[in-house]
């Protein structure tokens, strides 16, 4: 039976059914690293909190085959190494193929994974927040609008408002 306790720490993974296709497209032992990949994601952002040795020395891989199949999920766009917050670098799993957290942090974990870095997400992030839009992480192009405008509107309307009242008690 189950405790409060256990119920309250679920998490859900999420995927697309292009994941999917592509997940029964693998090899069976490049799908496997995957799946051993996803057991170590942390929650937030999407990245594999263990080195690549601790998941062979768990699932009892080759080195030499667990760098081929790696270097296959690096070449489809499923995994891609970045600067975590904390800058350090790690492996990022695609968060619009799966995803663990809610929708809220999607687009970040989506900017952080095309960028790079959480540094560079966060900054195109702000931009993407001002502009009231989605900005083409490519080509700087604003591709879609927010859904929810309004709301979107006022939060960037009482950032420009908090910067220039931080800029006016840094000139007095």
């Amino acid at each position: 039976m189950a405790t409060m306790k256990n119920i309250q720490n679920v998490s859900y993974r999420t995927c697309d059914a292009e994941f999917l296709r592509l997940l029964a497209s693998l090899p069976k032992s490049v799908g496997n690293l995957l799946l051993a990949m996803l057991d170590e994601v942390d929650n937030q952002d999407n990245c594999v909190q263990v080195d690549m040795a601790d998941i062979r020395k768990a699932h009892k891989l080759d080195k030499d085959n667990t760098s081929r199949r790696l270097a296959r999920l690096k070449k489809e766009g499923i995994v891609k190494e970045v600067e975590d917050i904390h800058g350090i670098e790690r492996l990022m799993i695609n968060p619009a193929l799966v995803w663990s957290t809610g929708r809220d942090k999607l687009r970040f974990a989506i900017n952080m994974f095309e960028l790079g870095s959480h540094a560079a997400a966060w900054r195109h992030s702000k931009l993407e927040r001002e502009l009231v839009g989605s900005i083409d992480t490519q080509t700087g192009e604003l591709v879609s609008e927010y859904q929810e405008r309004h709301d979107e509107l006022i939060r960037a309307l009482a950032d420009a408002m908090n910067r220039a009242a931080e800029e006016a008690l840094q000139a007095a």
